[in-house]
């Protein structure tokens, strides 16, 4: 990719390519020689939560499903996902799924413990790799720690050269405030803090 940046300068035919890498990695990752190639010529994008108005497309669908309640149960799966695009997605593909039209607030709830939050959600792919991550990182005790105070509601604020908090970010569990610095990080969502409790901790 460097490579073909920098013949950029030589031959405009260059000019055509465009990459994108989609993934979980912080820039440092993609670096295999920090001292020869540094990885500055990129831009990253940061993905948000969908707001209400974003997921208005959803809001409708499922509105078909359960016109009574849909007001109820959609600010439910909200107050539970915070706006998480996969998980509002799956309660939402749940529900439209489930051939029930009496959805209301607690059965949103007992769709989250199924789906998320029991014996058998373990093997849920978003959270077994959020799990695996830090279980298997070298820097395991320093995303525990940090996790833990921004899990006890510690005023924690973004540092964007902490390799420890772009961790965090980048597999979700952690997010900051939106705003102009000094911004605030906190847990994703009811539902990440939740599985990721003081038990996890």
């Amino acid at each position: 990719i460097r490579a073909v940046y920098n013949s950029r300068a030589d031959d405009p035919e260059y000019e055509r390519l465009t990459f994108v890498l989609l993934g979980v990695a912080t820039p440092p990752d993609l670096i295999k020689d920090r001292n020869r190639t540094p990885f500055n010529i990129g831009q990253h994008i940061d993905l948000r939560e969908f707001t209400q108005y974003d997921s208005d497309v959803l809001f409708k669908e499922l509105g078909k499903y359960i016109p009574e309640k849909i007001e109820e149960v959609f600010a439910q799966i909200f107050s539970w996902t915070n706006g998480h695009p996969f998980l509002t997605q799956r309660l939402c593909l749940e529900i439209a799924a489930s051939n029930k039209n009496d959805w209301d607030a607690e059965a949103v709830d007992k769709l989250v413990h199924k789906l998320f939050l029991s014996d058998k959600s373990k093997r849920e792919t978003n959270l077994q790799f959020m799990r695996e991550y830090v279980a298997s990182s070298q820097r395991r005790e320093q995303l525990v720690k940090l996790y833990d105070q921004v899990y006890q509601g510690k005023d924690v604020y973004e540092e964007e050269r902490s390799q420890t908090q772009n961790q965090l970010k980048l597999i979700g569990l952690l997010q900051v405030e939106d705003g102009s610095p000094p911004r605030k990080l906190f847990v994703r969502n009811e539902v990440y803090r939740t599985v990721f409790n003081r038990d996890w901790i």
